[in-house]
């Protein structure tokens, strides 16, 4: 038969056990947050470095444009010289009296690609906002 003392005992052991429980639930709970914090810290670094990369493709995309923003620049350069040269020459063979026709219409495509060098141009000083 059991005595008082063994069942006091028992209870006793109980209510350690109950409060080894309890503490190893705090720690079990606190591992658990800090885990959920290192998740943040992570999901943090990983957003970070995401917002490096896009803001380095914005960099390169910008110094790209800047570059052919410079090309387009000296295309309509290059284009104003080359529409100027052929109504010279237009107007050279309507003074000698020679049919302007062909020439003509190598000017009116000079026009043409001028006004395409123009307007890319202007595309892309909007882009970079000038």
């Amino acid at each position: 038969m059991f005595r008082v003392e063994e069942f006091r005992a028992r209870a006793a052991l109980c209510e350690q056990r109950a409060e080894l429980a309890k503490n190893s639930k705090r720690q079990l709970l606190a591992a658990a947050q800090q885990w959920r914090d290192l998740a943040s810290l992570v999901t943090s670094s990983d957003e970070r470095e995401r917002e490096h990369e896009d803001e380095d493709r914005r960099r390169v995309n910008r110094l790209m444009c800047e570059q052919r923003l410079a090309e387009a620049e000296e295309h309509v350069s290059l284009g104003e010289k080359h529409v100027q040269i052929q109504r010279n020459k237009v107007a050279e063979l309507e003074q000698d009296g020679h049919d302007t026709v062909t020439a003509r219409k190598l000017l009116a495509t000079f026009e043409d690609l001028q006004n395409m060098h123009v307007a890319d141009r202007d595309r892309l000083r909007k882009k970079l906002a000038l």
